[in-house]
């Protein structure tokens, strides 16, 4: 049998990076945070290998982070990692990255939690019916937790601009301010 905390996965109470949020995963959910890695998709295909003792044979689309969620049995192992960009759009990333987590271990409650605790009342569950775009917002929260919401709007301040999605993401997420 596999000892997955050797592997570097936790269970219980942990603090999720980015969203900086403690939360209770059950004892058969595992989560691990790889940090910055220099290539997605073979530390995505050294991850498979380590689990599953295959390669995965899918392709690894270009992304900026990944979630890699994965199923043994009734064991849950989502695994979190990105590339170095800038400081400011790793933290958005990373934020990112952790709700899909949060979603894929069924506990978005987590997220709605770390909204109220900042004062803001938008659910993006309810708002939004696609799972990137909630996890944008878990990654808008990771910037408004260190006061640098602001850069994702600003062209001259945020070297990364991701696309225009963003903007729209912002205004919900402020307007929603209590």
């Amino acid at each position: 049998m596999t000892d997955f905390e050797a592997l570097g996965y936790r269970t219980g109470e942990l603090n999720l990076p980015g969203l900086d949020v403690i939360v209770q995963l059950g004892p058969d959910q595992y989560f691990r945070d790889d940090g910055i890695v220099s290539d997605l998709g073979a530390h995505a295909q050294s991850i498979y290998h380590q689990l599953c003792g295959f390669s995965y044979q899918g392709e690894i689309p270009p992304a900026y982070g990944i979630h890699l969620p994965t199923n043994i049995g009734e064991k849950k192992f989502s695994t979190i990692f990105i590339r170095d960009i800038d400081p400011i759009t790793n933290l958005l990333v990373l934020g990112h990255e952790v709700t899909h987590a949060l979603k894929f271990l069924s506990l978005e409650h987590y997220l709605i939690q770390a909204l109220r605790a900042e004062r803001f009342s938008i659910d993006p569950f309810k708002k939004y019916d696609n799972e990137e775009t909630i996890a944008d917002i878990g990654g808008l929260l990771a910037l408004h937790k260190v006061n640098k919401i602001h850069h994702v709007k600003d062209p001259r301040l945020n070297h990364l601009l991701l696309d225009s999605r963003f903007g729209p993401l912002v205004d919900d997420l402020l307007s929603s301010y209590q």
